[in-house]
This record gives structure tokens, sequence and C-alpha cells, in this order.
């Protein structure tokens, strides 16, 4: 149960940014500034954005990466793979610099609770 819950929040975080973040990435390569959505400057408000657009999109395409990896971890999850967990487990760190470098808060509560997760799926031993 812990690894498809899991698996779940893996897919939270990786299903958006990496149908997302390219599209960003096209946008700000483009035309060299953040784009705009609702009239709120997208990926603005962290860390990252006194790099400027450029930085920020080449800093995105690691971030893409790692949210592949988070899908493959999700699908490894999902089949009860024990290397979905140390897949999962290992991407904690990157995860956590791209939430804070882009002031994304809802990405720490997830990144909280699928760690959780997977801590309590390695206690039970499976």
């Amino acid at each position: 149960m812990t690894d498809r819950v899991a698996a779940i929040l893996f897919a939270l975080t990786g299903v958006p940014t990496t149908l997302v973040m390219p599209f960003f990435l096209v946008w700000i390569a483009v035309n060299d500034q953040l784009p705009m959505m609702g009239g709120v400057k997208g990926l603005s408000g962290g860390p990252f954005e006194p790099l400027g657009p450029r930085a920020m999109a080449l800093l995105g395409i690691p971030f893409v990466a790692t949210s592949v990896l988070e899908l493959v971890a999700a699908r490894w999850l999902w089949r009860r793979e024990r290397r979905g967990r140390v897949l999962g487990l290992s991407l904690l760190i990157p995860t956590e610099v791209f939430a804070i470098g882009y002031d994304l808060p809802i990405w720490h509560v997830l990144t909280a609770l699928r760690s959780a997760a997977l801590v309590a799926g390695l206690l039970r031993g499976r």
C-alpha cells in the first residue's frame, strides 16, 4: 500500500513538470522573459529568479530530467519494485533544490509525504 501511495505522490510532481516545463523553457528561449499566467509571472519568486530568465531556463532542463526520473520511480513503485524506493529516495535532494529555487511550496509537502511513504515501505520490509 505504501508503494502505491508513494507512486501517486511521485506522479503528482512528475507529470505536471514533465508536461508543462518544456513549454515554459521554449517560451523563455523565444521571449527572453518568464511566461505570464493569469497576470502572474510563472516560476517567479524563488532564488533562481534573480539569475534571469535564461539561467532559469537552463536550470529547467535538469528539473525536467528529475521529473522524468520521478515518473520512472512512480512506475517502479506502482509495480512494487524495490528499485523504485531507492530511486525515489535519491531524488529527494534534487527535487527539494528545484522546489526551493522555483518557489514551489506544494512540492515540499509532496516530497515530505512521499519520503514518509517510502521509509514506511522500507521499514515494513517490502
